[in-house]
């Protein structure tokens, strides 16, 4: 017997055509896109996310986190429960915004490319992975500066940062096989973790 829908609900807060869906990976909530530049995560909010028509959409493994795509731009998006949207932008820097008017709400310019963001779980603090000279760690709300983790990396290498242990420490890639940890109660650098070396030959 072939499978048999039921209409459930019926969403009308577009202004135009709905060009991408996707669900977060619990099912819990669906995200829609629109030709009007305007994002709905269904059970949350609606918000305008690009002037741009919205071709992408896609969820991260926890479903906290929503990228959307429009023409040339690539946002990350983060819903806070301090009631904003806090999202990464790879020239811009961080900007918080009003989810319903969109206006900002504080910001964080930076002088290089963003590599990597993360928020702490307390949603106190900011760690962000520049592309230049290595991590910097904003309070928040307020954007204000606490600290910084320079290391030598090569130009434009994306690295990825992470809070982990309950916002106790930060772990860190790097271009050279090792990751970095930091203890954040006493700044110290923890030992890396070492990986083998990788060779590649082309032919």
């Amino acid at each position: 017997m072939p499978l048999q829908y039921f209409e459930k609900w019926v969403h009308t807060h577009h202004a135009d055509s709905i060009d991408c869906i996707a669900f977060s990976v619990d099912g819990v909530f669906l995200a829609s896109g629109s030709m009007d530049g305007t994002v709905t995560k269904i059970q949350t909010l609606c918000f305008r996310a690009h002037s741009y028509p919205i071709e992408h959409l896609a969820f991260d493994h926890s479903g906290l986190k929503l990228a959307t795509g429009a023409q040339r731009e690539l946002k990350v998006w983060r819903y806070m429960s301090q009631g904003c949207l806090l999202a990464t932008y790879l020239y811009q820097g961080i900007i918080c915004r009003e989810p319903e008017s969109g206006e900002t709400r504080w910001a964080i310019p930076l002088r290089s490319l963003i590599g990597h963001a993360d928020l702490s779980p307390d949603e106190t603090r900011i760690a962000i992975s520049n592309q230049h000279n290595g991590i910097d760690v904003y309070k928040i709300p307020g954007a204000i500066w606490l600290k910084s983790y320079h290391f030598k990396i090569q130009d434009n290498i994306i690295l990825p940062v992470y809070w982990i242990d309950e916002g106790l420490r930060l772990i860190a890639g790097s271009d050279n096989g090792t990751v970095r940890l930091w203890n954040m109660k006493n700044d110290a650098q923890l030992p890396s973790l070492l990986h083998g070396k990788l060779h590649h030959q082309c032919r």
